[in-house]
């Protein structure tokens, strides 16, 4: 979080110290002396000028800032405000100002000083949130200070003039006052107050989300508080640096930066600064789904800081990562503690919003009585603050708390509430729960109708904001969260719809079609979301200057809607409401325009940020081969769904059990697939929860799988990880693992990401349009055909201490070296076209030297054996564990960014050692995220192991394999039949392990999976 109280704390030390001398009236004896003695004190590092301008001021310096109050009067108000400055107890400082000031108020010292009392009284009003006074004094008080004869003070009161806009968001006019006022400083060799000014520009950047030029400020920022030798101010440049890396997505950068705030801070004695920088710090954790680390980082910030405010917003934080473990006496208990704190501070709406975390934790823990009343104490609350955006997040929490307690009349009435106010404030987060709240409400209603029309309103807001985004991380976290339900929901409503009133459109699928387009807007949402968490930067568009017109046209849009909602809630300036509204939606055209001239210019760019869906007759049409299926899950809370799309135009869209017993089934079946030992090889104890799940996910299509001998799967959530091809089509028991029907006798089955994603490899190879410009470009170049192979393996995996914090994070420290990797990637340069093999092992198996050796060559195979991790927690994360390179930079792990950002041109990518540490709640990104970023890159598909696997058996399958596509009579052959083949090798003619294992048993061949497009 971003305090500005923090901004202009170095800044007010000199102030009161009363290094400003003349009365407001007529300029002091010898003002050019007074300040040239103030810019000398500064240029030596002092904070204050010696001799000073008078003998009263000089003694004035001297005790306030030295604390050699002794002698002294202690009823001098001056004085006082010295000392309440030094507790940062501001009430007192403006409360003993006003009474020097006081034309009753006979002292020599007030007389001599009057304007540097007056400025620095318009600077404490600041620290008290009294920005509109503040502004108005020193809009007295700057003509008074000519830049000829007093710059310094001209500069203090620009500087402070400009913090206070900033607070008021006056923000045109701040960033002139603080552009005026580092210049200034810079001229004056001041370069604090050049420190100072910078933040508070980085700061209206910020806002403005113009990160780049932020981050610019910041790092100016930093460079004068290093040359000042300002301890304070360059743990909060680093601190500030910190956040706009974190925004973006960069956590390994981000936490470096805190570390380095941490540690000046703590050299500086700050505890103030240390608690805002451990809080920042458990942001991050909390980011990585490390709620441990995050937890006790936010308890250890609001002890260090001293401000009630501060240390309920920590509790809130707290909170809330309690109620999202589902600890919700926890939960109760931090905000219950936050909200005495907020209102020890008097501040109406950060009460209302503890409050409102109380009520509905209680509204969660069917305590409806208790949360909906203290929803509408929140309610009233917010109201008298004139809060519209919590008093519409406040609506949609209590209009949500009705419908869970079945008041169904009052929730419809609430919710519609929360979407008009919502829509007025134009906070797309409160927007779209409140249209899935009217959406559910109607459906209990039975107003299916309505029900869709509210859920098309809420995809429509979530596809608006997901495009205006721009890729930005700073928005997409928010946008994951929310969507998720609206999807569920519309599939949900959809499939009532497609049950109950057939023969609506062609063929009676016009439900099931608008459901199957909503399920792929919500593929491509997440791959998009990966994106923008990965910080991918899309360098490879075409289209001459679009980035920089996307750019533009995305800031104006967000600065109006900044603008916008700071006058959204003041009916005098409803004119101006409307044209701000009127100026967006002109914005918003010019973008659509864009985005046309860019889908004709530049079609891969566009297919990444704004994606068109496919519907059932594309795929059926144009994506899918005669002897295909595509069966596409979506698993919901309350239902999961799976479309059976086959190319002769069937169409089944049937409803599943929930995502939980799915998740129940497959669980107990992956450990009995990939585990030897817990079955013992016997079928007995595999075969029939095998043909249980296959009932599961198949028994009601079954009649379209039977006719189909190539199967495309679509997954969700675990499905990522359960092989299809090890599930039985029979349960009648068998005696051995080699007797047991297992779907990979009989089909061929490949997966994809999405249905958009395999047309899209399959467009890239030629097979529906040609190949890319970029693809072909990087052909010609390339060596013999694309007949080359690129083996990398049995890297030197990083020590204790050598892995950087991405690669800690993914889990790739400490782990253990791969058996007979080595060997397997001596084996494959053995059958590799003669000469045409490049080898990375051992040191030289890193990232960089992978990316080197991609870069302009294309390959008929690339393979890694090696440590693969699907981070489920944190799909970015995802990975490779290559070779480290501590000299180079190279942290030992190839992750999604760095795979996104390849150009890779081969047939297929092997991945031959992948796991994941499954947890309770699998969504399937890690996996699919991985594999999909490799798609991306430039693969036709990517075979992968879904866990590790016994080093003799992948030797064994992937020899088999690769004898396969040896024999394969053109480089375009079936190397998802390939893969087939060899498996039923292993389960028909697979000689016994050394440890007498039987091969036959899935965990020596189910593991291995191919995605994307497999001929």
């Amino acid at each position: 979080m971003i305090h500005l109280r923090q901004v202009g704390k170095f800044v007010l030390v000199l102030a009161l110290a009363g290094i400003l001398a003349g009365p407001a009236t007529a300029p002091a004896s010898l003002p050019e002396e007074a300040e040239n003695q103030w810019l000398e004190a500064l240029h030596h590092g002092k904070t204050a000028p010696s001799p000073a301008p008078s003998p009263a001021a000089a003694g004035l310096y001297e005790s306030g800032l030295h604390g050699e109050l002794a002698g002294s009067d202690p009823a001098d108000p001056l004085l006082a405000a010295v000392r309440a400055q030094k507790e940062d107890d501001f009430a007192t400082v403006v409360d003993r100002l006003e009474e020097a000031l006081a034309p009753d108020h006979h002292n020599s010292r007030a007389e001599a000083d009057r304007l540097h009392l007056q400025l620095r009284l318009a600077a404490a009003f600041i620290e008290l949130g009294r920005n509109d006074e503040a502004i108005a004094l020193f809009d007295e008080l700057l003509p008074l200070c000519p830049a000829d004869t007093r710059p310094v003070s001209r500069c203090f009161a620009l500087l402070n003039r400009g913090r206070a806009g900033v607070r008021s968001r006056e923000l045109e006019r701040s960033a002139e006052d603080l552009a005026a006022a580092l210049d200034l400083a810079v001229q004056l060799e001041v370069p604090l107050w050049e420190g100072t000014a910078a933040i508070a520009l980085s700061v209206i950047s910020r806002l403005g989300m113009d990160l780049d030029a932020a981050l610019a400020w910041r790092e100016q920022a930093l460079a004068a508080y290093q040359k000042a030798g300002d301890v304070p101010g360059q743990a909060l440049a680093h601190h500030y640096i910190g956040t706009i890396h974190a925004m973006r997505g960069d956590l390994t950068r981000a936490m470096g930066q805190f570390s380095r705030a941490l540690e000046l801070a703590r050299q500086a004695q700050d505890s103030p600064m240390l608690g805002a920088v451990l809080g920042e710090m458990a942001n991050v954790n909390y980011l990585l789904g490390d709620f441990d680390s995050a937890l006790v980082q936010y308890e250890e910030a609001g002890r260090l800081v001293d401000h009630p405010w501060r240390r309920g917003m920590m509790l809130i934080n707290t909170g809330s990562i309690h109620e999202y473990r589902g600890d919700y006496d926890l939960a109760l208990e931090a905000q219950t503690r936050a909200l005495e704190l907020m209102r020890q501070v008097g501040d109406v709406s950060s009460e209302a919003q503890a409050l409102m975390a109380i009520g509905e934790i209680q509204c969660e823990q069917k305590d409806f009585s208790r949360g909906l009343d203290n929803l509408e104490q929140a309610l009233a609350m917010a109201r008298q603050a004139e809060d519209t955006v919590l008093e519409a997040y406040i609506l949609k929490c209590r209009g949500h708390g009705l419908l869970d307690s079945g008041r169904l009349d009052e929730a419809v009435q609430t919710l519609a509430q929360a979407t008009a106010t919502a829509r007025e404030s134009d906070y797309f987060d409160i927007l779209e729960w409140s249209l899935l709240g009217e959406a559910m409400a109607a459906r209990r209603q039975g107003r299916w109708q309505d029900a869709l029309h509210h859920l098309e309103d809420a995809l429509a807001e979530v596809a608006l904001v997901r495009r205006r985004s721009g890729g930005s991380a700073a928005f997409t976290g928010g946008i994951v969260r929310e969507a998720g339900g609206i999807f569920q929901e519309a599939i949900a409503v959809l499939h009532h719809l497609h049950t109950h009133e057939p023969g609506q459109g062609v063929a009676g699928q016009k439900y099931a079609a608008q459901a199957f387009a909503v399920a792929q807007q919500a593929r491509d949402r997440a791959f998009l979301d990966l994106l923008a968490e990965a910080d991918f930067d899309l360098r490879y568009s075409r289209v001459p200057g679009y980035q920089q017109k996307e750019s533009d046209l995305l800031t104006r849009i967000i600065g109006l809607e900044i603008d916008l909602a700071a006058v959204a809630d003041r009916p005098a300036l409803a004119d101006s409401a409307v044209a701000l509204r009127a100026r967006v939606a002109t914005a918003e055209d010019e973008l659509h325009l864009l985005e046309a001239d860019l889908r004709r210019e530049d079609p891969r760019y566009a297919e990444v940020l704004y994606p068109t869906p496919l519907d059932l007759s594309q795929v059926q049409d144009a994506v899918l081969r005669p002897d295909e299926l595509m069966l596409e899950y979506t698993l919901g809370d309350s239902a999961s769904f799976l479309w059976a799309v086959g190319a002769g135009g069937e169409v089944l869209f049937e409803e599943l059990p929930p995502r939980r017993i799915i998740e129940e089934q497959v669980g107990q079946l992956l450990p009995l697939l990939s585990d030897y030992n817990l079955t013992a090889g016997q079928p007995a104890w595999l075969q029939p929860q095998a043909f249980a799940v296959h009932e599961l996910l198949l028994g009601k299509v079954r009649s379209l799988v039977d006719r189909y001998p190539h199967l495309v799967v679509v997954p969700d959530g675990i499905l990522h990880y359960l092989p299809f091809a090890a599930l039985a089509s029979d349960g009648k028991p068998a005696a051995t693992c080699r007797e047991v029907p297992w779907l990979a006798t009989t089909k061929v089955i490949t997966s994809v990401p999405s249905a958009g994603a395999l047309a899209r490899v399959r467009r890239a190879t030629g097979r529906a349009g040609g190949q890319t410009e970029i693809q072909a470009e990087i052909q010609d170049g390339a060596q013999a055909a694309g007949q080359g192979w690129l083996l990398v393996g049995d890297p030197r995996l990083p020590r204790n201490g050598e892995a950087g914090f991405l690669a800690r994070a993914a889990g790739g420290e400490g782990l253990p070296p791969l058996p007979l990797a080595a060997a397997e990637i001596q084996q494959l340069a053995g059958l590799a076209p003669s000469g045409s093999s490049t080898v990375l092992t051992g040191p030289q198996a890193t990232a960089a030297a992978v990316q080197a050796a991609a870069s302009g060559h294309s390959f008929q195979l690339v393979h890694f054996a090696t440590h693969g991790l699907y981070n489920e927690s944190r799909p970015r994360f995802s990975g490779l564990v290559l070779s480290a390179d501590s000299a180079a930079g190279d942290d030992g792990f190839l992750g999604l960014s760095e795979v996104l950002g390849m150009q890779l041109a081969c047939r297929q990518v092997v991945l031959s050692a992948c796991s994941s540490a499954l947890g309770g709640h699998v969504t399937g990104e890690g996996i699919a995220g991985l594999h999909r970023s490799f798609l991306f890159a430039g693969a036709r598909s990517v075979v992968a192991a879904l866990w590790d696997v016994n080093g003799e058996a992948t030797e064994a399958l992937m020899a088999r394999f690769y004898e396969r596509l040896a024999a394969l009579d053109a480089p375009d052959g079936d190397r998802a039949q390939a893969l087939a083949a060899a498996q039923r090798d292993m389960i028909q003619q697979g000689q016994a392990l050394t440890s007498g294992a039987d091969p036959a048993h899935p965990a020596f061949w189910a593991a291995f999976v191919l995605s994307g497009d497999g001929r």
